[in-house]
């Protein structure tokens, strides 16, 4: 137990933690920080700040390891240090409540929503799993999940869309009424609307239940529109903190003004010029529908209902520009993006590859046309062989574009290394060696090993810190007016879209709501739907806008 009674107003009591992983140098370097009662704070950072290291810290949760060397962790009036037995499982859960960054990931995938909600609540509790289970869709209910009592039991997770399986995660951590909620980037996979939707409701939520919140994220913007003070985290250590307003008008330390820099071209509105137009179109669609829809053996040979992913979606990609395509989740941007890579056909309308239609091709075209047209996926720590060494997945990727000889592939892998920035010592590394920023840089570098026209770029920095997002932003923008590239983005996120592309389609269930240039869109959008994901944008000044369904 604790006896300062300043601790015993705090929330959260950091003091001086230093923590290491084996004999590496410190994760958590003298780190000291508090959360008040009632209070939000946020902790803002580059990946391996430490911030991760931190929420396990918190939870008693450090890997074998992973030891504290000095400091400590307070909860309440608990040192976490000292919990054993019972006291650690209150810790987890009835004291501190945790709303994790990847709802999808973070539940079961084979056992029902609500029924891993009930054994959370039996964990800290003497109810009965009829109490609990009525418990548990109240607390739903509160967080918008509508006629939960009605709608949800039986749901399991892939059932629910992002925000209400967020909402649930969101019910589930204040189920006990906790001392401190630890945010882990909570919002980080969701579309604009929902995540504003979703933060406004963390915010009621939490304010009623009288629960403090240590927000982690690495989306500056975010943390100034929503805590009342902010913690920017460097290498384990903390470089700064002070109030929003005091961090956005007068940061002190050159990686703050620099993160704050990267963090707010992501709130501009488009600059440039329509000059692309005049350029050739090099991959177009042109009324593209596609459904899908299934038969359950276990429905007596009933078929689920046909859901249409795309309704007749025109798009144009012209030479050396960026045709960006928006949308939230369940909007049919990748049935779209899975098109325009040949790896699936429309059930209508055509696919033109530089004036020729694709939906029939030729072997040798369809050849010619898989290597022209290569991705880039969201998360290149799932898109790289673990097991490869950069030199591996490079070399078999120019093995495949008719590239032979060791000599000859070891010079290539230099050039395409070079050409994304990287040095040349990584081809020996594996990718747990390498940070987000460089995997992606060489997920991007194996794409270009085959000297594509066209990269069609999925969520490619959604996985990734504001700081390290603008780099890789940058570096496309390079390679394109480098190599004529043209790129198809995928995205949900309007800021990221306004730094990089020349046009945007945005989607909603399946049908093009906007067109055209970006800078015609951001500036007057038709669709009430537009003007709502560009009203969402963190950090961007906010009008009113009807409410839109998510």
């Amino acid at each position: 137990m604790v006896e300062s009674s300043l601790e015993l107003d705090d929330a959260l009591v950091v003091e001086d933690l230093t923590i290491q992983y084996g004999d590496d140098a410190p994760a958590i370097d003298g780190v000291s920080l508090r959360v008040g009662r009632g209070e939000t704070v946020a902790v803002v950072g580059e990946s391996g700040s430490g911030k991760s290291t931190l929420i396990s810290a918190i939870l008693a949760m450090l890997p074998a390891n992973g030891r504290i060397t000095a400091g400590r962790v307070v909860v309440g009036a608990h040192d976490v240090a000292h919990l054993e037995g019972d006291a650690v499982s209150a810790l987890r859960g009835q004291w501190v409540g945790l709303v994790p960054q990847d709802p999808i990931a973070n539940f079961n995938p084979v056992a029902k929503v609500v029924s891993q909600s009930v054994d959370v609540d039996r964990a800290h509790s003497d109810r009965t799993r009829a109490e609990a289970r009525r418990h548990v869709l109240d607390a739903y209910e509160e967080a918008g999940l509508a006629d939960a009592h009605m709608t949800i039991p039986n749901k399991y997770p892939h059932e629910l869309s992002g925000g209400m399986r967020q909402r649930a995660l969101i019910a589930t951590a204040l189920l006990h009424n906790p001392t401190l909620v630890l945010a882990d980037e909570p919002t980080s996979a969701l579309d604009v609307i929902t995540q504003q939707r979703v933060l406004d409701l963390f915010g009621r939520l939490t304010a009623e239940h009288g629960s403090s919140v240590l927000f982690i994220t690495h989306d500056l913007e975010l943390a100034l529109e929503r805590a009342d003070r902010v913690i920017v985290m460097k290498g384990g250590r903390i470089v700064e903190e002070s109030t929003g307003e005091q961090l956005r008008t007068a940061p002190r330390t050159a990686y703050t003004k620099a993160f704050l820099a990267a963090s707010e071209r992501f709130t501009h509105d488009p600059a440039g010029t329509d000059d692309h137009l005049q350029r050739p179109i090099v991959l177009q669609g042109s009324g593209l529908r596609k459904q899908f829809g299934r038969r359950s053996r276990l429905r007596l040979g009933r078929g689920y209902p046909t859901i249409t992913a795309l309704d007749g979606v025109d798009f144009a990609l012209r030479a050396k520009s960026t045709l960006a395509v928006v949308g939230q989740s369940g909007s049919g941007k990748t049935t779209l993006s899975s098109i325009a890579l040949g790896l699936l056909k429309p059930d209508a309308g055509e696919l033109h590859w530089n004036g020729q239609s694709m939906l029939d091709p030729s072997r040798q075209r369809r050849a010619g046309f898989r290597s022209a047209v290569q991705p880039v996926f969201q998360d290149p720590h799932t898109s790289l062989d673990p097991s490869f060494t950069v030199e591996r997945t490079l070399f078999e990727s120019l093995g495949q574009a008719g590239v032979s000889g060791r000599t000859e592939k070891t010079r290539r892998a230099r050039e395409l290394l070079d050409q994304v920035a990287l040095p040349s010592r990584v081809l020996q590394s594996l990718p747990h060696e390498l940070s987000g920023g460089q995997k992606q840089r060489v997920a991007i570098a194996r794409a270009l090993s085959l000297s594509p026209q066209i990269l069609v770029c999925d969520e490619p920095v959604s996985a990734l810190d504001v700081i390290v997002q603008a780099q890789v932003i940058d570096l496309l923008k390079q390679i394109q007016q480098e190599s004529d590239l043209s790129i198809l983005l995928i995205s949900h996120d309007l800021g990221v879209v306004s730094s990089i592309a020349d046009d945007v389609i945005v989607l909603r269930d399946g049908v093009a709501v906007d067109a055209g240039t970006c800078r015609a869109v951001f500036a007057a959008p038709t669709s009430e739907y537009t003007k709502a994901l560009l009203a969402a944008i963190p950090g961007r000044p906010r009008s009113l806008s009807p409410a839109v369904g998510a």
